[in-house]
Parts: structure tokens; C-alpha cells; sequence
């Protein structure tokens, strides 16, 4: 089954940025969960993970980021600019019992293991390649370069969204992006942007 999302994708262009935003208004309110269900912005315990099997089965789709350069706060309250080169690249997850292997890029993909709860809800938090230029005046201390995914899985609709962000581990400082899964089949109508390559620069705001 394909589910398209090009038309839920709304593309409007921000008149002080000069850049454009995506925004997956269609796609949360197809999934009905706009106001209902919060992200994860830690990773969850295990024990909290869900073992109903509603979850259960092969979620694929595709992550994106097209907005850059992007402000963001880092871990001691100061702001960074961060760029970071736009990309469209495969994320799939195989959830059995509340556990989500998880794999991210085609080319060389990366792969994880995170629970699920009783939500829907995942947080991941990846290593990665790429070249990551970190100015000194930034306070940013761990330079091991990750891509953190947090999104949530509805069983109701077989649909799935959330964010990935390329960040330095344990800061939010980075790039945010978006992706959409269908369960048991694909999405199209996505950005057609270059692989992600992880290449991304920071400095004080």
C-alpha cells in the first residue's frame, strides 16, 4: 500500500528566514495525533515499553531535513546557528513485542534498538559519521556526532511521524528534520534531496 504524503506537505516560505519550512500538518492529523500524544525527549526505560503487539510489524518510510541554517539552544543556555546539508534518506523500524530495531540511511545504514511504549512512543539516540565543525566559543563538550529520532507509531492508521535532529551527543544544538512511516507499506511524496551525508557546521548565535 503507498501512501502518499507530497500533498499533506505544506511548504510556505518564512518571510524573515528567507527559507522554507516543512510542515507535516496532513500527516499528524491523518494520524490524529496533533494535541494528543507528547514526543520523547529522553530515552525511555525499558520497562516501560509495551508488550500488547499492537505495535508488531515492518514500519517503513523516509527522514528529511531541509531547513537550514536552523538557531537552537545548547547545554548551557547559550544559542548556536547551526548548518547542516539537507537530505532524504530511509528509516525502517521492525517492532515485535515493544521492541523497535530500528536502521537509518541506505547507503551504510546505521541500526539501533529502543522500546516502545504503550504510546506509540520511541526515542533513539544514534552515532554517527560526519564532518562536525564546532566553534571553540561554544560550550559543547562531547563531540561524538549522533542523529536523535523520536517519533510515535498509530496502529489505528498505520502511520508514524516525529523528528530526527543531528546533534552532538547530550546537546539539542543541531538541525531538526521530520519523517513519516507507513506500517506494512511505503510513503512517497517526500523532499527529493541528496542522502544524508551528516556534514554540519556550528557557531554562537
Amino acid at each position: 500500500m503507498h501512501r502518499h504524503v507530497g500533498g499533506m506537505i505544506k511548504l510556505i516560505e518564512g518571510l524573515h528566514m528567507q527559507r522554507h519550512v516543512i510542515l507535516l500538518v496532513g500527516v499528524l492529523a491523518a494520524a490524529g495525533l496533533t494535541g494528543c500524544t507528547t514526543p520523547l525527549t529522553d530515552p525511555l526505560n525499558p520497562t516501560e515499553r509495551d508488550t500488547s503487539g499492537q505495535f508488531d510489524g515492518n514500519w517503513e518510510g523516509k527522514a528529511w531535513l531541509t531547513k537550514t541554517p536552523q538557531v537552537t539552544p545548547t547545554s548551557l543556555n547559550d544559542r548556536a546557528i547551526s548548518n547542516c546539508a539537507p537530505f532524504t534518506d530511509d528509516l525502517k523500524l521492525s517492532v515485535i513485542k515493544g521492541w523497535a530495531d530500528g536502521s537509518f540511511k541506505a547507503n551504510e545504514p546505521v541500526t539501533f534498538r529502543v522500546p516502545v511504549d504503550s504510546e506509540g512512543r520511541f526515542y533513539a539516540s544514534v552515532p554517527v559519521q560526519g564532518s562536525l565543525g564546532v566553534s571553540r566559543h561554544l560550550p559543547i563538550f562531547d563531540y561524538q556526532k549522533r542523529v536523535i529520532i523520536s517519533g510515535i507509531l498509530d496502529p489505528k492508521t498505520s502511520m508514524a511521524h516525529g523528528s530526527i535532529r543531528t546533534a552532538p551527543m547530550n546537546d539539542k544544538a543541531g538541525c531538526e528534520g521530520d519523517f513519516a512511516m507507513a506500517k506494512d507499506g511505503t510513503i512517497t511524496g517526500y523532499p527529493d534531496l541528496p542522502p544524508y551525508s551528516g556534514d554540519s557546521a556550528m557557531s554562537p548565535y
